[in-house]
């Protein structure tokens, strides 16, 4: 995972575009999932903006509990929360 770090390393190419998406578009993280083929389960490969540490409980997402990955994946469309407030609204679980 590429963490918190100004510059991924020339060893990480998919972290250092992620990076670049994530500058590019003013966000403040951004992450890369891969489907469990197994298991109704994302994980997590490559994360911008954020503290290794702090992605843990990030690692993986259950499919099968209400949020906007969730329904992004399952439904095959593109999810947007624009506020707080709206997450709370939408995925009160997701949110706290």
């Amino acid at each position: 995972m590429t963490g918190h770090r100004d510059q991924p390393g020339p060893a990480d190419p998919l972290g250092e575009e992620l990076a670049a998406v994530v500058y590019r578009t003013g966000a403040v993280l951004g992450g890369v999932y891969l489907r469990d083929p197994r298991e109704p389960v994302l994980g997590l490969v490559v994360m911008s903006g954020l503290p290794v540490e702090a992605s843990v409980p990030y690692r993986r997402l259950l499919l099968t509990l209400p949020g906007p990955t969730a329904d992004a994946v399952q439904e095959e469309r593109l999810v947007w929360v624009g506020c707080q407030e709206d997450m709370a609204r939408r995925y009160p679980r997701t949110a706290a």
